[in-house]
């Protein structure tokens, strides 16, 4: 009797120990995935929405400034600078990892604080 009740009770420790096993892969299979996207997909998406915005101020600026060439030649070195510096990249750098950060804090047992 003490047999079939150490091969029921291994039976259901070692069902219960890989459905376990089985959740916590689950689980870093779905945080790697979110970590993944957020750092290739933010990226992507915060990038155009900043080259879009500066595309829009900047034809916004030669509407405005089309008589002074003075003020499109100042736009159109520091927009060079900028472009030659990457700050674009930079920046949607920047907030997709606050991003990633936030969605980390949101997970409950995140050693992220």
């Amino acid at each position: 009797m003490g047999a079939l009740f150490s091969a029921l009770f291994g039976f259901l420790a070692s069902l219960l120990g890989r459905l376990f096993t089985v959740e916590v892969a689950k689980f870093l299979a779905y945080k790697v995935l979110l970590s993944f996207l957020m750092f290739s997909g933010l990226v992507i998406v915060y990038q155009l929405i900043i080259s879009l915005t500066l595309d829009w101020v900047s034809s916004l600026l030669s509407d405005y400034t089309s008589g002074s060439s003075v003020v499109l030649q100042v736009a159109g070195v520091g927009g060079w600078i900028l472009s030659e510096l990457r700050v674009d990249d930079c920046i949607s750098l920047l907030l997709s990892a606050m991003s990633v950060r936030l969605a980390l804090r949101m997970i409950p047992l995140s050693p992220v604080k």
